[in-house]
């Protein structure tokens, strides 16, 4: 059981790196080459759009696959909302709406 303030790890919440367990589906693996991958988020980070910001500007030849829009977003398995907070531990999955590729721009 998780304490308030505390994450995993024995690390006080805001400290050290934060980890998350992003899942790709569709059209996103064949583009990444990759369905699922732990990355380390910036302390910028902290809901669902700042997460979806941040993975388009961490690669900017693959932003047009993050689009606004593009694709539904689960955090540990349950549909969300853009203000849903992002902890460290999380699994976010990227669910593309539509089986085509967004045009980039």
């Amino acid at each position: 059981m998780q304490k308030a303030g505390y994450q995993p790890g024995g690390t006080v919440a805001g400290e050290g790196p934060r980890r998350i367990r992003l899942l790709y589906f569709t059209y996103l693996v064949k583009q990444l080459q990759k369905e699922a991958e732990e990355v380390e988020i910036p302390p910028s980070v902290s809901d669902v759009t700042s997460l979806c910001e941040w993975l388009r500007r961490r690669n900017p030849d693959q932003a047009h696959l993050f689009q606004a829009g593009s694709f539904q977003v689960t955090v540990n398995k349950q549909f969300c909302e853009p203000f849903t907070r992002i902890e460290a531990g999380d699994e976010v999955a990227l669910i593309p709406t539509s089986p085509n590729v967004p045009v980039k721009k």
